[in-house]
């Protein structure tokens, strides 16, 4: 089973108007892709991914150092803070999901 996990993007002082547009352009067009081609899509609040993971930190900044951190220490990966954010995201999915593929 191949599933599609994506961050779900909130409007807030760091985000912007104009990011959150564009996240949102991008995220209707991976539903539409993943409806389309009956693909699972999911989106994951970060406050979620971030709890289970017990990143908590004094802003965006601090939480992106934190992730980097996690990865490093768990997974001896060495990535930007973009790919640390993907690895939590994907690795959160996994933990709270039931499925289960040996493909």
């Amino acid at each position: 089973c191949r599933r599609v996990c994506t961050w779900a993007v909130l409007v807030n002082k760091e985000t912007g108007i104009k990011t959150f547009k564009v996240l949102a352009e991008v995220f209707g067009v991976m539903h539409e892709l993943c409806s389309e081609i009956k693909m699972p899509y999911t989106a994951v609040l970060p406050i979620k991914w971030k709890a289970h993971f017990k990143i908590a930190g004094k802003g965006r900044a601090q939480e992106k150092k934190m992730a980097q951190a996690y990865a490093l220490k768990n997974y001896n990966i060495q990535c930007t803070e973009d790919e640390a954010d993907s690895l939590c995201i994907a690795l959160y999915h996994y933990d709270n999901s039931n499925v289960f593929d040996w493909s």
